[in-house]
């Protein structure tokens, strides 16, 4: 499921690099969302939604900081 979110994601908006969070999870996410051109947050272990939102929003704002229009 993540896989094909990605790439229609990727298809309707080029130019845009997802951010996945991966809390903690035992499968692949990390690896299929890379795959699928996303960049990746990745937590050790499960700290929530709320801490893994707040710290892709930290993410978002600092890329946004490093790049050029």
């Amino acid at each position: 499921a993540l896989a094909r979110v990605l790439d229609e994601l990727r298809a309707s908006h080029p130019g845009c690099i997802p951010l996945v969070v991966d809390d903690g999870s035992t499968d692949a996410t990390a690896k299929v969302a890379r795959e699928h051109g996303a960049r990746c947050v990745v937590m050790p272990r499960n700290v929530g939604i709320g801490i893994g939102s707040t710290l892709l929003a930290r993410r978002c704002r600092r890329s946004r900081r490093r790049t050029r229009y």
